[in-house]
C-alpha cells in the first residue's frame, strides 16, 4: 500500500518538475530568438528595479533610448564626394517648396 502511494507521489512530482523545466528551457528559448527583448517575459520584476535601484533604472531606459537613437546623415552637398548637390527653391514665406539633389557624372 505505501508502495503504491510513494510512486504516485514521485510520479506527480517528477511531471511538475519537468513541466517547470521545459517551460523555462521554452521562455529562455524565445528571449535568444528576440535579440534579447523577451516581450512579456524581459523583466517580470521591472517596476521593483525601478522602485529599489532608481539609479541602475534609468541607466538601462537611457540604454534601450541610446539603441533606439537612428543615425544623423548629412545633407548632399557640393562638396560631397559623390558629386551630388541639393537644390532648394523656397517660397515667399520661407518654406521649402521643391527639392532637387542633382548627380554629377
Amino acid at each position: 500500500m505505501v508502495d503504491s502511494w510513494f510512486w504516485g507521489s514521485f510520479a506527480v512530482v517528477i511531471s511538475v518538475v519537468a513541466v517547470i523545466a521545459v517551460g523555462t528551457w521554452a521562455i529562455a528559448r524565445d528571449m535568444r530568438r528576440s535579440g534579447g527583448g523577451g516581450g512579456v517575459h524581459a523583466n517580470p520584476l521591472g517596476a521593483m528595479d525601478e522602485v529599489f535601484h532608481p539609479a541602475a533604472h534609468r541607466a538601462k531606459e537611457e540604454l534601450r533610448h541610446v539603441d533606439e537613437m537612428t543615425e544623423v546623415v548629412p545633407a548632399p552637398t557640393g562638396d560631397d564626394p559623390s558629386g551630388s548637390a541639393m537644390q532648394l527653391s523656397r517660397g515667399p514665406d520661407g518654406s521649402i517648396r521643391t527639392a532637387r539633389i542633382t548627380r554629377r557624372r
